[in-house]
């Protein structure tokens, strides 16, 4: 997409709308079918707070890792599943520079809609952007300021060098893709209604095995049955968490390391 034609999208072109969640971070939701204008189209995020609700889910794990990782000199390597808007790399950056790994993360991002990913790099270069895709991420970008107390330039710029120097790549499929071990599973993935196959037994079982480093951290909004008994067949010690807001319980795995268990 060039910056003529990102001056001339909205969100609505990429197949969402853009809503207000009530820490007053935004999210995405799927528009409905025009056959199906009555039916409620799934969310990015919790209603209660996309900013939170992120940093409740993820965050954790990437600072924990980061801050072990660090003092065996390990430079961390992230996966990153669902770009969506950007939250959890820009969690991953601002926890890098929380514990001076700036200049030596690795991310793996997958997002299969390009419109999303275009945006967020042209909003990571100060490119051209239409004002309400601007306006969008301006809004998310101050909560990290707020939360990190951290300049949002300064986030930006580290995702940026991390693209040019290749240590952060971005890429569609995540089921056909090859992939790299990581230390950090952040598996944001809409739910099985957007695409059952990436939440089955077999694919995660395969995949978990593939993705995960010998001491590794894995964290999903999800708790389904399939992905615990996953999680256990690849090594990882699974943690049952309090969901977010009350919404039903989320799943931490541990490996390695992390593990909590003696």
């Amino acid at each position: 997409m060039n910056n003529e034609q990102s001056q001339l999208s909205d969100w609505c072109s990429f197949g969402f709308s853009v809503e207000n969640t009530l820490d007053g971070s935004p999210t995405l939701r799927l528009m409905p079918q025009l056959q199906f204008q009555n039916e409620r189209r799934e969310s990015m995020h919790h209603s209660g707070g996309a900013f939170s609700e992120s940093l409740y889910i993820y965050g954790q794990i990437i600072d924990e890792a980061m801050k072990k990782l660090r003092l065996d000199s390990v430079p961390v390597r992230t996966l990153s599943l669902g770009l969506g808007l950007g939250y959890n790399e820009l969690l991953t950056a601002a926890f890098a520079l929380k514990h001076q790994q700036e200049s030596t993360f690795e991310l793996d991002s997958y997002e299969i809609v390009p419109g999303l990913v275009q945006s967020f790099l042209s909003f990571c270069r100060g490119e051209s952007l239409s004002s309400e895709i601007s306006a969008t991420y301006r809004q998310l970008l101050t909560h990290y300021e707020n939360h990190f107390q951290i300049e949002g330039q300064k986030l930006l710029q580290v995702l940026v060098a991390a693209l040019d120097q290749g240590r952060w790549q971005i890429k569609e499929d995540f089921i056909s893709s090859s992939k790299t071990p990581c230390h950090v599973l952040l598996y944001d993935a809409f739910s099985g209604k957007t695409d059952d196959r990436l939440w089955t037994e077999e694919f995660l079982a395969e995949n978990l095995q593939t993705c995960s480093c010998e001491n590794a951290l894995f964290a999903t909004y999800a708790c389904r049955a399939s992905l615990k008994k996953s999680l256990t067949a690849a090594g990882y010690e699974v943690v049952v968490r309090d969901g977010f807001l009350g919404k039903r319980n989320s799943t931490q795995g541990r490996r390695g390391c992390f593990q909590t268990k003696a």
